[in-house]
Protein backbone atom coordinates (compact mmCIF):
# COMPACT_ATOMS: atom_id res chain seq x y z
CA UNK A 1 0.00 0.00 0.00
CA UNK A 2 2.72 2.32 0.83
CA UNK A 3 4.49 1.76 -2.32
CA UNK A 4 1.54 2.39 -4.64
CA UNK A 5 0.34 5.54 -2.58
CA UNK A 6 3.96 6.68 -2.75
CA UNK A 7 4.69 5.87 -6.84
CA UNK A 8 0.86 6.94 -7.18
CA UNK A 9 1.22 10.58 -5.93
CA UNK A 10 4.67 11.04 -7.13
CA UNK A 11 3.38 9.96 -10.47
CA UNK A 12 0.71 12.48 -10.46
CA UNK A 13 2.54 15.14 -9.02
CA UNK A 14 5.35 14.77 -11.91
CA UNK A 15 2.59 14.31 -14.79
CA UNK A 16 1.46 17.61 -13.89
CA UNK A 17 5.14 18.80 -14.82
CA UNK A 18 6.16 16.76 -17.99
CA UNK A 19 4.58 18.13 -21.15
CA UNK A 20 6.50 15.19 -23.43
CA UNK A 21 3.91 12.16 -24.43
CA UNK A 22 7.33 9.78 -24.71
CA UNK A 23 8.40 11.05 -20.79
CA UNK A 24 4.65 10.42 -19.53
CA UNK A 25 4.74 7.39 -21.16
CA UNK A 26 7.81 6.47 -19.21
CA UNK A 27 7.06 7.66 -16.16
CA UNK A 28 3.62 6.10 -15.88
CA UNK A 29 5.86 2.49 -17.36
CA UNK A 30 8.52 2.40 -14.68
CA UNK A 31 5.69 3.60 -12.10
CA UNK A 32 3.76 0.71 -12.77
CA UNK A 33 7.10 -1.33 -12.82
CA UNK A 34 8.25 -0.49 -9.32
CA UNK A 35 4.71 -1.29 -7.97
CA UNK A 36 4.33 -4.48 -9.29
CA UNK A 37 7.79 -5.86 -8.61
CA UNK A 38 7.54 -4.58 -4.79
CA UNK A 39 4.39 -6.45 -4.35
CA UNK A 40 5.88 -9.64 -6.22
CA UNK A 41 8.73 -8.58 -3.69
CA UNK A 42 6.44 -8.97 -1.18
CA UNK A 43 5.00 -12.23 -2.34
CA UNK A 44 8.27 -14.27 -3.52
CA UNK A 45 9.78 -13.53 0.09
CA UNK A 46 6.63 -14.61 1.98
CA UNK A 47 5.51 -12.15 3.70
CA UNK A 48 2.09 -11.88 2.08
CA UNK A 49 -0.48 -13.69 0.69
CA UNK A 50 -1.07 -12.56 -3.01
CA UNK A 51 -4.62 -11.24 -1.48
CA UNK A 52 -2.99 -9.16 1.14
CA UNK A 53 -1.27 -7.28 -2.02
CA UNK A 54 -4.25 -6.71 -4.05
CA UNK A 55 -6.21 -5.78 -1.11
CA UNK A 56 -2.79 -3.33 -0.58
CA UNK A 57 -3.42 -2.20 -4.12
CA UNK A 58 -7.02 -1.43 -3.79
CA UNK A 59 -6.74 0.30 -0.16
CA UNK A 60 -3.71 2.38 -2.23
CA UNK A 61 -5.64 3.66 -5.20
CA UNK A 62 -8.77 4.47 -3.08
CA UNK A 63 -6.05 6.38 -0.80
CA UNK A 64 -4.54 8.28 -4.16
CA UNK A 65 -8.10 8.97 -5.42
CA UNK A 66 -8.94 10.81 -2.58
CA UNK A 67 -5.87 12.58 -2.02
CA UNK A 68 -5.55 14.24 -5.57
CA UNK A 69 -9.56 15.42 -5.11
CA UNK A 70 -8.78 17.03 -1.97
CA UNK A 71 -5.60 18.46 -4.31
CA UNK A 72 -7.55 19.16 -7.08
CA UNK A 73 -10.37 20.81 -4.70
CA UNK A 74 -8.08 23.01 -2.94
CA UNK A 75 -5.95 23.85 -6.44
CA UNK A 76 -9.23 25.20 -7.49
CA UNK A 77 -10.10 26.99 -4.34
CA UNK A 78 -7.04 28.81 -4.56
CA UNK A 79 -7.39 29.81 -7.87
CA UNK A 80 -10.65 31.10 -7.65
CA UNK A 81 -9.62 32.99 -4.26
CA UNK A 82 -7.09 34.39 -6.43
CA UNK A 83 -9.76 36.22 -9.12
Amino acid sequence: MNAFSLYGILTFLLWRHITARWARILLILFSMMMILSIGISRIYLGVHYPSDIIAGYLAGGCWIAISIWFFQRYQDRRKNKDR
